[in-house]
């Protein structure tokens, strides 16, 4: 994915700076941490677990969600982002490119994918 536009940031929801500064001392991300500190971003984009992913396109339109780990490494995730990449940048809208993967645990029926992405 090194060769693709692709920008990660980390989010740390209602944690200290300092409990955050400990953690990310002691594991280290090549990515910027942002900090949440009165969780106003978890509830305006409804998160209720940790950690929770989310896709965006180019012009940062919530493209999946995910909540709880994820492997990036698997292949079919890293060909999925890919797929994602090819419809950018061919100009399309792409919906849901994720969905066919199980990448999502014990996620319930009030929160779903459309909810974020719209119907496909």
């Amino acid at each position: 994915m090194q060769a693709k536009p692709l920008t990660v940031v980390a989010i740390d929801a209602g944690e200290t700076d300092r409990a955050v500064q400990r953690f990310f001392a002691t594991l280290p991300v090549p990515f910027p941490i942002l900090l949440d500190r009165d969780r106003a971003i978890a509830k305006a984009w409804r998160v209720d677990v940790l950690p929770t992913t989310f896709v965006l396109d180019g012009n940062l339109n919530p493209r999946f969600v995910a909540e709880g780990d994820i492997d990036w490494s698997r292949p079919d995730v890293e060909q999925a982002l890919t797929s994602l990449f090819a419809l950018e940048a061919a100009g399309a809208k792409p919906r849901r490119v994720l969905r066919d993967l199980d990448l999502t645990r014990d996620l319930d029926s009030t929160r779903s994918n459309e909810d974020v992405c719209g119907p496909t």
